[in-house]
């Protein structure tokens, strides 16, 4: 990422920029390269046991497409509905 868009989502993060929905919310995370990170040693409060459920990207897919299904099934409903 170069250092103007940078400098545009840290403007939208605090609010800056004029006609962008006061509910936007930008979180702005610091990367990190691997080579810099111990590998071996788990992170604070981090749990060194193996999950049995789905991984975050799994979680959060499975409840798009939920949400997304549930959408499509109000609006098949409204339109019936709307129907002599």
């Amino acid at each position: 990422m170069n250092h103007g868009s940078k400098a545009l989502l840290r403007a939208i993060a605090e609010k800056l920029i004029p006609g962008i929905p006061e509910k936007t919310r930008v979180s702005i995370l610091q990367q990190t390269n691997a080579s810099d990170a111990n590998l071996d040693e788990p992170l604070p409060g981090k749990s060194t046991a193996p999950s049995d459920g789905p991984s975050v990207l799994e979680d959060v897919i499975d409840k798009a497409t939920a949400k997304s299904e549930l959408e499509q099934e109000i609006k098949g409903l409204r339109l019936s509905h709307l129907q002599p």
